[in-house]
C-alpha cells in the first residue's frame, strides 16, 4: 500500500520551499552580470538551491526523496523526452541543405534594399519555424542573407534587426522549439493545440513587423548598393533544399493536428531522412559517421545539444518540487489571492513574472519553465484561463525579451558576424552599431505590445471549467 507523503517541514517556515527557485535565480543572476549566461552556468545555479535548501530541512531524508521525485516527474521526462527528438529532427533539417534552399529562393526574386529585408525576415521566420532553433537561424541568415543584403542596398541596422526577428519568430512558434515545448509541459498541456491558438498572435506580430520595417526602410534609407559577388554566394546556394520544406512543413501539420509533438517529429524525422537519402542531399555522408572507434555525425551532435536544455528542466523540476511538498505554492496562491481578484491581474502577473525571468536568466526556456511550473500552471487554475493561454503569455514575453537583450549571444554573434563579413566581402559590407541593435529588433517588441493588449482587452482569452475543458465564458 502506497504511504502518504508528509510535507516538507523547514526550518524557518513554509516560505523556505522557495529558496532553491530563489537562489537559482540569484546565482544566475550572478553569473549573468560577470558574462557568463551559459545554461552550465544555470545548472550549478538550481545545484546550489537544492544543496543550502537541504540544511535548512527537518527531515534532510525525506527532502531527498522529495528530490528524486521531481526528477521522475512527469513534467520533467516529457520535455526531457521532447528535446531529445527535436534535436534529431533539427539536425536533419539542419544539415540536409535546407537553409542553401531558402538564400537560392531569396537571392532569385532578385530582391534589393528594404525589400531585401522583408525577404530576409521571411526566410529566418521560416528556417526557425522548419528547424526549431531561433539562434541557429540567426547564424545561418547572418553568416550569408546579411553580407547579400548590405551588397544590394540593405541598411545593415535593419537587416540584422529583422534577421533576428525572424530567429524569434520561430523559437516561439515552432512545434519543436525548445520554448514551445517548455510553456506547453509546464502547463500539462499539448504541443499542438498551444502552436494552433499562438498563431492568431505570432502572425498579426509578423504582418504588422513588415509594416514598420518597410516604412523605417523607407525613412532610414538604403545602403550603398554594389554588383552582390555572385560567386562568393553561389557556394552557399541550393535549390534543391527546398525540397526539405515537405517533412518540415508535414511535422507543423501532424504537431498541430495530433497534439503530439513526438508522433509528429518521428514521422517528419522518417520522411526527412528518406529525402535524405532519395535526393542525395549533402548531409547523407555525414548524419551518423564512425571515426577512430567513435560514432559521430550530425544525428549524434543535434541529439547532444539538446541534453544541457533537458537536464536543466529536470533541475528546475526538483527545484519545484520542494515547493510544491513544502506548502509554499499553496501559501503563495493565498498570498496572490489577497491581491490579483481578477483574470486580467493574473494574466499581468503571469506576464511580469516571465519578462522578469527572462531578463534575469538570459534563457527562455527555463524562464518560461520557472514561471509555469511554480507559478502558471496554478494561477490559471485558481482563475479557470485555459492553459493554452498562460502558455503563450509566458513564451511571449520570456522569448520576446530575450531576444532583444544587448548582452544575450542573439544580439552580441550577429555583431561579431557582421566584423567576419566585412572582412570576407570588403568595406562595402558595414558593420553594426552594437549598443543601438536591440531598437531594430522589431518583432520581440510587436509580440510583446500585442499580448499585452490582448491581455488589457481579453481578446483571444478562454477559459476551463472545473472538469478541464474549454468554455468560452464562465458562469457568473
Amino acid at each position: 500500500m502506497e504511504t502518504e507523503k508528509k510535507r516538507l517541514e523547514f526550518y524557518g517556515g513554509v516560505w523556505i520551499s522557495f529558496l532553491p527557485i530563489i537562489i537559482f535565480i540569484l546565482v544566475t543572476a550572478g553569473f549573468t552580470i560577470k558574462g557568463a549566461p551559459a545554461v552550465q552556468g544555470l545548472w550549478l545555479a538550481a545545484f546550489t538551491g537544492i544543496f543550502i535548501t537541504f540544511f535548512f530541512a527537518k527531515d534532510r531524508s525525506g527532502y531527498c526523496e522529495a528530490i528524486l521525485r521531481g526528477f521522475g516527474d512527469k513534467g520533467a521526462t516529457i520535455p526531457f523526452a521532447c528535446f531529445i527528438f527535436a534535436g534529431l529532427f533539427a539536425a536533419i533539417l539542419r544539415e540536409s541543405g535546407l537553409v542553401g534552399g531558402i538564400i537560392w529562393a531569396a537571392y532569385e526574386l532578385g530582391a534589393t534594399g528594404t525589400i531585401f529585408i522583408i525577404v530576409a525576415f521571411l526566410a529566418a521566420c521560416l528556417f526557425a519555424t522548419a528547424a526549431g532553433t531561433g539562434f541557429g537561424a540567426i547564424v545561418a541568415c547572418m553568416s550569408v542573407l546579411y553580407p547579400a543584403g548590405t551588397l544590394l542596398g540593405a541598411n545593415p541596422m535593419l537587416l540584422a534587426g529583422a534577421i533576428i526577428g525572424g530567429g524569434c519568430f520561430g523559437d516561439n512558434l515552432a512545434p519543436v522549439s525548445d520554448t514551445t515545448i517548455c510553456s506547453a509541459a509546464s502547463m500539462e498541456t499539448d504541443v499542438g493545440g498551444v502552436v494552433k491558438s499562438r498563431l492568431r498572435y505570432s502572425l498579426v506580430a509578423a504582418a504588422i513587423t513588415i509594416v514598420i520595417t518597410f516604412v523605417l526602410g523607407m525613412l532610414i534609407g538604403q545602403n550603398s548598393a554594389d554588383i552582390v559577388p555572385l560567386e562568393l554566394l553561389q557556394e552557399q546556394m541550393y535549390p534543391k533544399g527546398l525540397l526539405m520544406l515537405i517533412p518540415a512543413l508535414l511535422t507543423i501539420v501532424l504537431a498541430m493536428k495530433k497534439g503530439d509533438i513526438i508522433y509528429a517529429m518521428i514521422i517528419g524525422s522518417v520522411v526527412g531522412l528518406v529525402f535524405v537519402y532519395l535526393f542525395q542531399m549533402p548531409s547523407a555522408s555525414t548524419l551518423v559517421t564512425i571515426e577512430e572507434g567513435s560514432v559521430g555525425g550530425s544525428l549524434a551532435t543535434g541529439v547532444s545539444d539538446m541534453l544541457p536544455n533537458a537536464l536543466l528542466v529536470i533541475l528546475i523540476i526538483a527545484c519545484v518540487q520542494v515547493l510544491r511538498e513544502g506548502g509554499g505554492d499553496q501559501e503563495l496562491m493565498e498570498q496572490v489571492g489577497k491581491v490579483v481578484k481578477t483574470v486580467v491581474n493574473a494574466e499581468l502577473s503571469v506576464a511580469v513574472l516571465s519578462f522578469f525571468m527572462g531578463v534575469v536568466t538570459v534563457t527562455n526556456s527555463a524562464a518560461i519553465f520557472t514561471v509555469g511550473s511554480s507559478f502558471g500552471k496554478s494561477i490559471g487554475r485558481k482563475f479557470h484561463i485555459h492553459p493554452y493561454r498562460i502558455a503563450n503569455i509566458m513564451d511571449c514575453m520570456a522569448t520576446g525579451v530575450t531576444y532583444a537583450l544587448p548582452y544575450n549571444v542573439t544580439i552580441t554573434v550577429p555583431i561579431v558576424m557582421a566584423i567576419q563579413a566585412q572582412e570576407i566581402f570588403g568595406e562595402h559590407v558595414s558593420t553594426l552599431d552594437g549598443p543601438m541593435l536591440p531598437l531594430f529588433v522589431i518583432y520581440p517588441m510587436v509580440l510583446i505590445v500585442l499580448y499585452v493588449i490582448a491581455i488589457l482587452t481579453g481578446y483571444g482569452r478562454r477559459y476551463v471549467g472545473e472538469d478541464g475543458t474549454p468554455v468560452k465564458k464562465l458562469n457568473g
